[in-house]
């Protein structure tokens, strides 16, 4: 677990009051600073705080349960900065409305979820994202893969293009919820391409390479990576951005 020096080891430590639990395996895709947490299996809708639960009152049981693990990981995680029992609501473009001090980041495939949460004065944004790799399958590979990345698709050995195809996918749409963040720009499948040289690794780096001038080039113009590690059947993915308001204003 990578404790920022804002937040010690015994505000992060167990509690009842929570039903998810530090993630050293997501936490390992991030630089310092930045918390994370994971939960396994369907939490009790009755966690969540009555202005949380205003926003899925309407919703099938799977999306409730979905929702409240999201917010029982970002609780927990955003505990570790002394924010406790803050109700995460959901703003307009259904991203969550975090505390002006924090930033952070969800994801949930099946019955996992995780989060990320940092201070705003230290990260811009970070975004994590989550996939079953059996999930991803050929059908989906035109939809999400540029012409460059179909074609390094189409020349891997098949039980080993599932799991790149997979890495792509997850890749994208944490960098995806990592720069909306920043700019408020919808961004395509085929606007990036994800390259990297640990394909065939348990996990690794990969960088984000815009295939046009994207705003967030207006705000960052280093290289943007990320990092990815293989969690059993899933690819877990992420990246984050420093703060501009940090004496570091290089993309991690």
């Amino acid at each position: 677990m990578l404790v920022p020096a804002s937040a010690s080891s015994s505000d992060f430590a167990a509690s009842s009051d929570f039903a998810a639990a530090p993630s050293p395996t997501v936490a390992a895709l991030f630089p310092p600073g930045i918390i994370a947490t994971e939960l396994h299996g369907t939490p009790d809708v009755a966690l969540l705080l009555p202005e949380e639960r205003v926003h899925v009152s309407g919703a099938v049981l799977k999306r409730q349960q979905q929702f409240t693990a999201g917010r029982l990981c970002a609780r927990r995680a955003m505990s570790a900065f002394g924010v406790a029992d803050f109700p995460l609501r959901v703003a307009y473009d259904r991203l969550p409305q975090w505390p002006d001090s924090l930033t952070g980041s969800i994801t949930h495939t099946g019955n996992f979820c995780a989060a990320v949460v940092a201070e705003r004065r230290r990260f811009a944004a970070a975004g994590v994202d989550a996939e079953i790799v059996a999930d991803v399958t050929p059908d989906l590979w035109q939809r999400l893969c540029t012409r460059s990345e179909l074609i390094h698709l189409k020349s891997m050995q098949e039980n080993m293009a599932q799991p790149a195809a997979a890495l792509l996918f997850a890749a994208k749409e944490a960098f995806y919820k990592c720069q909306y963040v920043i700019t408020r720009e919808w961004l395509d499948f085929e606007e990036v391409t994800i390259v990297s040289t640990d394909w065939l690794k348990p996990a690794g780096s990969f960088s984000v390479v815009p295939s046009r001038r994207i705003l967030l080039r207006d705000r960052f113009s280093g290289a943007i990576t990320g990092r990815f590690a293989y969690d059993g059947g899933r690819i877990l993915a992420g990246l984050a951005l420093t703060s501009l308001e940090s004496q570091s204003q290089r993309v991690v």
